[in-house]
């Protein structure tokens, strides 16, 4: 018995204290017709991001925030003669949670924007102009999906464990447009086992095109929202260490240290029953 437990113990030991990789990030991203790009991607480092693009004609704007739990996207034209602004926040988040076997875990997201546009221009001409919202959440098992293959994974396969989508568009308007749009995900889950881990990744999406010339704006800086419930006794860990209501992963070594003190009990009682 004690042969067995002396490499088990050290094979555990080496295995907690391998450094693990920290699946987050954050992507505010930016489109304009003519080529500009401003890509705000930024993988297991900073836990929040914006980015800003504006013109005498075009105004862009995203902001994701693993901290507030938030994410805020802004597309508008003003009189603008024909192109597109494409303004979207992304997120991802790995959470680890502890204890708590048969409970349920539930993981929500909402937002809620306006949409204000005067009608098309030029009814005749045979261009399109387009006002759209699209928004996504999409829940795996780490190591499966990553920040730039997971809503296609989610879409095509059947790998993930959820996925919700949302998508409004207005095309070609005759008339002002003044509306609200506004929707609500959520992913329930009956936890299985004391320890599981699900990555989340969540997406809000803008986009104002048009060959005429028009006035519009897309504003959904009102902040979408992401937050989760779960029973008072679980413990809830997230890889960025600032997710509303989480604690940050512990470091391997302090595993390690548990994994020791579980090894000296077994050492004591296999002595005692020896004896």
């Amino acid at each position: 018995m004690k042969s067995m437990l002396i490499p088990a113990l050290v094979a555990l030991l080496a295995a907690a204290t391998q450094p693990s990789q920290a699946q987050y990030f954050v992507r505010p991203y930016l489109n304009f017709s003519g080529g500009a790009t401003i890509d705000g991607l930024i993988l297991n480092g900073n836990t929040s991001s914006s980015q800003f693009f504006s013109d005498a004609s075009r105004t862009g704007s995203a902001s994701v925030s693993l901290q507030t739990g938030t994410l805020k996207s802004l597309a508008e034209f003003v009189n603008f003669d024909g192109g597109f602004v494409i303004a979207s926040a992304v997120m991802g988040e790995t959470f680890t949670l502890r204890s708590g076997m048969g409970t349920d875990f539930r993981f929500a997201y909402e937002f809620d924007g306006t949409i204000a546009a005067d009608a098309k221009s030029i009814p005749e001409d045979p261009g399109n102009y387009l006002l759209q919202i699209d928004s996504a959440i999409a829940v795996f098992r780490p190591g499966v999906a990553t920040w730039s293959d997971w809503y296609a994974l989610a879409a095509n396969t059947s790998q993930e464990l959820h996925f919700e989508t949302f998508s409004y568009s207005i095309q070609n308007p005759l008339n002002d447009v003044s509306e609200a749009a506004s929707d609500y995900f959520s992913f329930l889950t009956t936890r299985v086992s004391d320890y599981e881990q699900f990555q989340i990744f969540v997406s809000l999406n803008l986009v104002v095109s048009s060959s005429t010339p028009q006035t519009a704006i897309l504003d959904f800086f009102n902040t979408g929202s992401l937050f989760f419930d779960v029973e008072p006794s679980v413990e809830v860990f997230s890889d960025s260490g600032v997710f509303p209501n989480t604690q940050p992963v512990p470091e391997p070594s302090s595993f390690a240290l548990a994994l020791l003190g579980l090894g000296a009990l077994g050492a004591l009682r296999f002595r005692r029953n020896k004896r």
